[in-house]
Parts: structure tokens; C-alpha cells; sequence
């Protein structure tokens, strides 16, 4: 609803970890979460992903539905406040939107409240889709539900607060997909009728190239429960404390999620936990400082099953078979390059997302000048948890299949998780200047250091010499930085706020300055999908098997490789606003 913020499309249902608004154009990984004055952009991808622009904290911390539970509960909410774009040189890091969150606080009395809001399928008609296929309504209903209190430890001097809020969701879903027809079924040799009959029989009408329809409707489910405590601490006449700690639980269990097939189901748990520690000292009237230590850890574990929904027929016991693969931590993957045909069984993952957060600030008001003078530095160390082996199949089509060639088989390998870090220390200072009872004038200048990450296990990306002739292209030195550090990033920023009458209902505000992003998606996919933390080899239009005896490529490198170039430096904007 604010100006210049859009959707960037609709995100997947359960597996989305991303705030997919676009402001002023700028990525959606390009948004930054506070929570009272902390970062709280520490979520990550679930496991066996590629982490993209998660892994360099461009991702607010969210429960698998994507709420933002997992950084405070909806009732332990005081105030949010929402920034398309600020001229505040403490705002910085990211060049999209801020959305800084304040939690409640314990009063000198006791108060409290609940809230439960319910959906159920009684309330429900059937879905068109489903009713034009004759398929049952699937269960459905959502209840979301709460509470809060908070009050006195010690009148005038201690005080708590704390919230609690739980999601119980059955979400219908009617689905249309392709399947293997009967007749193929039929006609195809035994290995790979043991491979076509791993998808739902159909219920529609087949095509000649033996694709058939399988419609179906069902539920997905998902929940969390997500609890706050905020304690603040009169501890003097000039200092003040407090602590704020998060903790949530939130699962999901997803058929088809992303275009698997229907008895494909992806599961996904997450567990976040957020705490923060705070001082405030005043140390005369007119001179405030603060500081502020946050450490964050979101995990996000996931995995995909195959069963025998809609009358699939899972496979022996066999190197394929369920548990030869769970318990090697591999992966299995086929598809018929059909609508949902894609079938995946995968062990357990688990990426894993820390954050070490301080900041700091001395606020100073002297006569029309309300000045702040701070500084800000975040670490960020994931553990990218990768699956050791990973075997694909992709077939053009069942006719392909029948032949018992595949179009592609692929076996990957990852020798370890990574484990990199990523550092960000910035400065600033500000002034705003109320020149007359109308008008104000905002000015500052921020300073910021982003160093290329490095890696805690030192099985990291490889930086290269050269980028601008690939036949050039050489590796640098072991342990040398990706690029270099750039320190000339500095942000200026400039406002003007002026009421064009006395009651402040007629405001027009202008503003100018200059943005660092750091956002970097190729940087956390490279941690997953480039040599050296990937190998592996494919080969085409030869025969599959569930065994394949694909090896890795050995000294040969065939798969991506991620080169960046050793002058890269922080994205620059230059931005202008005007709004009345």
C-alpha cells in the first residue's frame, strides 16, 4: 500500500523465505527488517537449496508460510514504520525499502488480551476446478490464535512483557497434472514401467504423446507457535536496560510444491530464535547514548517423500529405494518434462543462518539540531547445508522413456556444507535542523565497508586474476580474497519537510542521496552450485538406470564455475523523491 512498492509475483506457497514487494524498483532482496532498531534479515533458504541472496542476510527471518511470526508475535507488535525511501543516514545496507518494527513494553499496570480468528471448511464452497473434475472438497480451515500480558515486576523500575501466537492451516488445493497414460504403462519394458509407475494412475483422458490427466484435491498443511519476552529495566535515574528474545517453531508439509508431482511432499521446518540486549544512558538532558547487541539463528530444515497418493507404486528395495537414500543423505530426482512430472525423494538438508548484530549512537539535541552520531556492524556466518550426492534424470517426454534412454543423466557431488561469512560495519552521522515551526531540513552522511566473505572451514570460492577475456581466466592464489575492499563508499543524504499550513495536514517532503546494496545473489548460489563446492558430471541420451555408475569428473571441470571479478564493488543508487 505505500508509494512505489509493488508485488514481484506470487511467491510458492510454503517454500517461500523472500518478501516479495519490489520498492521503487529495486529487488525484493533488497528490503530491510528492524526489530526495535536490530536487523532482523536472517532467514535463509530451507536446506538442499541454493541459498541466493539469503545467505548474505538480503532475507527477513519468516516462518515457512511466510509470516513474520519468527520475529514478533502479531500482538507483541507496538508500532510499525515503513520507509520506501529514507534520508536518514542510520538507514543503509540496502537500497529497497525498511520496515522497522517496535515491540511492546510492560506499563506500571497489568494488561493482557487474547484473539483467535478461525476459518473452517463448513464455511467453504468447493473449488470450481474441482467440481468441474467431480472431486470431493478437501479439507480446509485455518485458526490462528493468541495472546499477550504484561506489567510490573517493581513499580516504576522493572517491567515484562510477553505474547504468544499459534497457526493451525489445512490449505485446499485442486491440481491438475500430466501422468504416464495406462497404455503406456502397458507397453513399456519392466525397468522402466517401474519408473512410470511411480506417478498417480490417471483419472483423465490420455494424449498420444502418453501423457494422461491426473486431477486431485487435497490439503496442505502447515502451522507455528511463536513466543516474546521483553523485559526493560529502570536500572537508574539516567540508565535504562532491556532484552527482547523471539523463539518460533513453524512447519509445513507441501504435494506439488514448485512442480513436483502430486505424490511428491516437500516438508520443511524452521526454528528461529532472536535476542536482543539494550542500554540506554542519559547523560545530561540533551545527550542520549545507546547501544544495541543482537544475536540471531534461524534453520530451516527440508526434505522431499514420494507415496502412493493417487494409486503410485513406490519401488523395491533397492540403492533407489527411500531409505538407501535418506541414509546416505542423497537425492533422486526424474522428470518427464510434462506439467508436474517431476518426481523427487531427498534426505534431510539443514541450512542453518547466524547473526551477530551491534550498534550503537549518541543522540544529541541542541537548540533547532537534533543530531546522531552512530555506528552499525552485522556478521553474518550461515552453515549452506549441501547433499552429498544427487542423482537426476530428465526424460523428453514418456516416449523417450519407453526407449530406456534418458535425455540427461546427471550425478553431482559435494564433498562438505559451506560455511562462509560475511561482514558489514558502517558509520554515520545526521542532523536535523528544524529551521522554522514549517520547515526542517534533514542532512547526513554514511559510511560503509562490505570486505568480500570468506569461509570459516576454508573450502570456499576460488578468486580468479581477470574476468574481462575468459581465455584468460586464471586462478588467483589459494586464500585470496574474491575482490578486492572498496573504502570510498560513502552516502550522502538530504531532506526537506515544509507544512504548507499551520495544522501539519498539508505536508510536501523532498529528498536526494546516495544508497549502497549489498545484495548478492550469484555470491550465495556460486556456494552451492560452482566448483569447487560442486562436482559431478552429465551425460546425454544414454540408458538410465535407478544405479547409475556415473562418477565424478575427476580433474575435469563440468560443472559452473563462478568467476567475479576482483574490482567488483557495493551497488551504487542515486535516488530522488518528492511527495506531498
Amino acid at each position: 500500500m505505500a508509494p512505489g512498492a509493488v508485488s514481484s509475483g506470487a511467491p510458492d506457497a510454503f517454500s517461500n523465505i523472500r518478501f516479495d514487494v519490489s520498492v521503487n524498483g529495486q529487488r525484493p532482496s533488497s528490503n530491510q527488517f528492524t526489530i526495535d532498531g536490530v536487523s532482523g534479515n536472517f532467514g535463509i533458504a530451507p536446506g538442499g537449496q541454493t541459498p541466493g541472496a539469503s545467505a548474505a542476510s538480503s532475507a527477513p527471518a519468516l516462518t515457512v508460510t511466510g509470516d513474520t511470526s519468527a520475529l514478533a508475535p502479531f500482538n507483541a507488535i507496538q508500532e510499525v514504520e515503513i520507509r520506501t525511501f529514507s534520508n536518514a543516514a542510520e538507514y543503509g545496507r540496502h537500497a529497497g525499502g525498511t520496515i522497522s518494527v517496535t515491540t511492546k513494553a510492560g506499563t506500571n499496570a497489568f494488561h493482557g488480551s487474547a484473539f483467535d480468528f478461525f476459518n473452517n471448511r463448513a464455511l467453504n464452497a468447493n473449488d470450481w476446478f474441482a467440481n468441474s473434475r467431480s472431486l470431493s472438497r478437501p479439507q480446509s480451515g485455518s485458526n490462528e490464535f493468541g495472546g499477550n500480558i504484561g506489567g510490573p515486576i517493581k513499580r516504576d523500575h522493572f517491567f515484562f512483557f510477553t505474547s504468544y501466537e499459534g497457526l493451525r492451516l489445512r490449505q485446499p488445493v485442486t491440481s491438475l497434472t500430466d501422468v504416464p497414460s495406462v497404455a503406456f504403462r502397458l507397453a513399456a519394458p519392466a525397468g522402466v514401467r517401474q519408473l512410470l509407475n511411480l506417478y498417480p494412475l490417471p483419472n483423465g483422458p490420455a494424449r498420444p504423446d502418453g501423457f494422461a490427466e491426473f486431477a486431485a484435491s487435497f490439503a496442505n498443511y502447515a502451522r507455528h507457535d511463536s513466543a516474546a519476552v521483553r523485559l526493560d529495566l529502570a536500572a537508574t535515574n539516567k540508565l535504562n536496560l532491556g532484552g527482547y528474545y523471539n523463539f518460533t517453531d513453524s512447519s509445513a508439509n507441501e504435494r506439488g510444491a514448485g512442480g513436483l508431482s502430486l505424490n511428491t511432499l516437500d516438508r520443511i521446518f524452521n526454528r528461529s530464535q532472536m535476542f536482543t540486549g539494550h542500554a540506554a544512558f542519559t547523560a545530561t538532558p540533551t545527550v542520549l547514548g545507546e547501544i544495541k547487541i543482537n544475536f540471531s539463528r534461524l534453520t530451516s530444515r527440508s526434505s522431499d517423500r514420494l507415496d502412493d497418493f493417487g494409486g503410485a507404486v513406490l519401488p523395491a528395495e533397492s540403492v533407489f529405494s527411500q531409505p538407501a537414500l535418506f541414509s546416505q543423505g542423497a537425492s533422486f530426482t526424474s522428470d518427464l518434462n510434462g506439467r508436474s512430472t517431476k518426481l523427487a525423494s531427498a534426505a534431510n538438508a539443514t541450512n542453518t543462518q547466524r547473526q551477530l548484530n551491534t550498534l550503537g549512537s549518541i543522540n544529541v539535541v541542541s537548540g533547532q539540531h537534533s543530531m546522531k552520531f552512530g555506528a552499525d556492524y552485522r556478521r553474518m556466518f550461515p552453515t549452506i547445508g549441501l547433499r552429498p550426492r544427487e542423482l537426476e534424470l530428465l526424460f523428453d517426454g514418456v516416449s523417450q522413456a519407453l526407449t530406456g534412454s534418458a535425455g540427461r543423466v546427471s550425478l553431482f557431488t559435494r564433498p562438505q556444507s559451506q560455511r562462509p561469512i560475511f561482514i558489514d560495519f558502517a558509520t554515520y552521522a545526521q542532523d536535523e535542523w528544524r529551521l522554522s515551526p514549517r520547515l526542517t531540513f534533514t542532512y547526513g552522511l554514511r559510511w560503509e565497508v562490505n570486505p568480500a566473505p570468506v569461509t570459516a572451514n576454508g573450502s570456499g570460492l576460488r578468486a580468479v586474476n581477470d574476468v574481462s577475456d575468459p581465455a584468460r581466466l586464471s586462478l588467483a592464489a589459494p586464500g585470496s580474497r574474491l575482490w578486492s575492499t572498496t573504502y570510498g563508499n560513502f552516502a550522502p543524504r538530504l531532506g526537506l519537510a515544509y507544512q504548507l499550513n499551520g495544522s501539519g495536514d498539508f505536508v510536501v517532503r523532498g529528498s536526494v542521496g546516495v544508497l549502497y546494496d549489498t545484495a548478492n545473489k550469484a555470491l550465495g548460489d556460486a556456494f552451492a552450485e560452482s566448483y569447487p563446492s560442486l562436482d559431478g558430471t552429465s551425460v546425454f541420451n544414454t540408458p538410465f538406470s535407478f544405479s547409475s555408475t556415473l562418477s565424478p569428473s575427476g580433474s575435469t571441470i563440468s560443472v559452473p564455475f563462478s568467476a567475479f571479478d576482483p574490482a567488483l564493488k557495493a551497488a551504487l543508487f542515486a535516488s530522488m523523491e518528492y511527495l506531498d
